[in-house]
């Protein structure tokens, strides 16, 4: 969710039918409307899931839109068919007209309609999967764009090498390259891998990235496609650049041993679940849901300030029949 500067706001979201990313508009004093031009729509000769996970960021004065999505594309929910999850990508698009016409990070329009092989391709994975329903080997986790109107995307890949954490951005011929934060991560955590994070990207006024990383270990990754992480094992680690990514500074936000200690007073935090209502504690588990405060357009995360982190503890699963699950909300600040 994004706001303009003429107060109109956009929101990007996954069409109910999984067909398409769409973006929708709201001007200060009329209702909400959704954009002619879609975002991206799924390959037209595959049936199952299709784009998620969309991201959104103005550049500098609100002049251009930035979009980044995931991508996960198969042939159908066949049981029994390892059809879900044969292309994966992570993608990239721009607009100088609020969402009306959509270019590459080059400048060049894009051609026909936005299937994930007409835009930017930061990363891509296209193969038959052995599972059934295969976990995402490429995930994104945020997007963000610096005072000259540069993306910078982040994501994680496991393919061909596990846990991967990239920070991917252009080049002064306006080509993407990976800038440090790979490099930066296996000298930190040689032995861990990145996970999934969503909304962990942010940046200040004062020009200072920040990112968040969950963490596990390499050895608990397993098989590609079907990750059977040990959350409790997860450690959360907050890291910070000075220089547009080049290099970063790390520090610890919770270990694998304290994960369920929240890192604003250090208090346990419990989720609760539900069924009958009756209330009945949950396991305590790790950090979920992390979220960081980004600049929506009309607002910018000040100078010199971290930006606030937004989590939930508890259980994080869908719940069952007749269940309601409490967890707790909790909002960070330094």
């Amino acid at each position: 969710l994004l706001c303009g500067d003429d107060d109109t706001l956009y929101l990007g979201c996954r069409a109910a039918n999984h067909d398409d990313v769409v973006l929708y508009e709201k001007p200060a004093d009329g209702d909400w409307r959704q954009l002619p031009t879609p975002l991206m729509k799924r390959t037209a000769h595959l049936t199952g899931y299709g784009g998620y996970n969309p991201a959104l960021a103005w550049g500098p004065g609100c002049r251009r839109l930035h979009f980044a999505c995931d991508v996960y594309e198969g042939t159908g929910w066949t049981p029994g068919a390892n059809t879900l999850g044969t292309n994966q990508a992570v993608v990239y698009a721009a607009s100088d007209d609020r969402g009306r016409t959509w270019r590459h990070a080059d400048g060049s329009p894009i051609q026909g309609l936005p299937y994930p092989a007409s835009l930017d391709n930061l990363a891509s994975n296209c193969r038959p999967r052995e599972q059934e329903k295969p976990a995402p080997v490429l995930r994104l986790c945020g997007l963000v764009a610096d005072e000259n109107d540069r993306p910078l995307v982040y994501y994680t890949s496991d393919e061909p090498e596990r846990g991967k954490a990239h920070l991917a951005s252009l080049d002064a011929d306006g080509r993407w390259t990976e800038l440090g934060l790979a490099e930066a991560l296996a000298t930190y955590a040689p032995d861990w891998g990145a996970i999934n994070f969503r909304g962990v990207l942010s940046r200040t006024a004062g020009r200072v990235l920040h990112l968040c990383l969950r963490l596990a270990p390499l050895a608990d990754f397993g098989v590609p496609g079907a990750l059977k992480l040990r959350m409790e094992a997860t450690r959360v680690v907050w890291a910070e650049s000075s220089d547009a990514g080049c290099s970063f500074r790390f520090r610890e936000i919770s270990e694998p041993a304290t994960v369920q200690q929240g890192f604003a007073r250090g208090q346990s935090h419990r989720g609760t679940s539900a069924k009958n209502g009756r209330l009945t504690p949950s396991v305590t588990g790790p950090l979920h849901g992390f979220n960081l405060e980004r600049s929506t357009g009309q607002n910018e995360v000040a100078a010199g300030r971290t930006p606030a982190a937004l989590y939930y503890t508890g259980l994080n699963r869908y719940p069952a029949k007749g269940e309601v699950i409490h967890n707790s909300l909790f909002c960070v600040m330094e």
